[in-house]
């Protein structure tokens, strides 16, 4: 009898990635070759999400030299998180046994490979790969992401592990039920650990980007982390009541303060200066809490028009 191969998905999303399909191919093959003892069958799946270079056509040459590439290209770019959903969808229809997703940048040194398998074997089903070292990253960076998942683990009932991103290694039954979920507006990073299963987390130091410039800037990250936190949690609605409640007390607490002070020392507070602190203020907090409140209508409405994640232009 044919001896039983694992068949594990690798999904790389890629947008403008020209200059490293060659380099990421060349150097994640050996590593992916040396699977085989372990009885893992790799499969190089590229999502190319509406690319406006040659990525396409570079993955596509390679497609005749090694049956085990494939190249889904969706019809335009719809962003990291489609494109990754795209993948997800393709491998769990295909029934592989396991998912890694990683970038082509090769700041995700693919030499991890085998430590996440041998991890997965052991009986994990989420192996996450988590950052032991940002000191390359710019001190915006480094504060912002920590102001992120402060935040996050903060606003959230489920938590996420910090400095850990879209690298790492899903089991079948955890990519199934992602499938399962509908919502449109969704981050992987915060939606795997929502779906649970017994998962492990392997120290990494990233690497530099080794050709290109990434695709994400200040203001994708920004709603990269309003979009995971809007969509885990309603606390934010609940902090502007609270705060609604303290400025009630605080106005009553203030207008006592006049009364009081009229009445028994005859002290006269000018009435205008007073009015334009107190008015400016609630009107800052009145337009913050409908900034807020507007993300998540704003958020319902894209939800409720049912639109497909992502439209697929083709499969090879």
């Amino acid at each position: 009898m044919p001896e039983h191969k694992t068949r594990l998905a690798i999904i790389c999303p890629v947008f403008n990635e020209q200059l490293m399909v060659s380099t990421f191919v060349d150097s994640i093959k050996p590593v992916l070759r040396s699977l085989a003892p372990k009885g893992i069958s790799p499969c190089l799946v590229f999502v190319d999400d509406g690319s406006e270079d040659q990525t396409a056509t570079e993955i596509s040459a390679l497609l005749n030299d090694d049956p085990d590439i494939k190249l889904i290209q969706l019809s335009r770019n719809f962003g990291k998180e489609a494109a990754l959903s795209a993948g997800i969808d393709y491998a769990v229809q295909q029934e592989f046994d396991g998912l890694i997703l990683i970038d082509v940048d090769l700041q995700d040194p693919v030499e991890e490979i085998p430590n996440m398998v041998v991890a997965w074997q052991e009986g994990s089903d989420v192996v996450l790969m988590q950052r032991v070292d940002r000191s390359e990253d710019t001190f915006f960076k480094r504060n912002s992401a920590k102001l992120y998942y402060g935040l996050f683990n903060a606003l959230s009932e489920h938590k996420i592990v910090e400095n850990v991103g879209d690298y790492r290694l899903i089991d079948y039954k955890v990519a199934k039920e992602l499938t399962k979920l509908e919502e449109r507006n969704r981050v992987m990073k915060s939606l795997i650990p929502w779906v649970g299963f017994q998962t492990k987390i392997l120290p990494y130091k990233r690497k530099s980007r080794h050709a290109g410039q990434t695709s994400f800037n200040v203001a994708r990250l920004s709603d990269l982390a309003i979009n995971s936190i809007t969509s885990h949690s309603t606390k934010l609605l609940r902090l502007w009541g609270l705060m609604g409640i303290l400025m009630f007390l605080a106005s009553v607490g203030f207008a006592a303060k006049i009364i009081l002070e009229k009445m028994f020392f005859g002290i006269e507070v000018p009435g205008y200066a007073s009015l334009v602190v107190i008015t400016t203020l609630i009107g800052g907090v009145n337009m913050l809490g409908l900034a807020v409140i507007g993300e998540y209508v704003g958020r319902i409405y894209l939800e409720s028009k049912r639109r497909p994640l992502y439209v697929i232009k083709s499969i090879s």
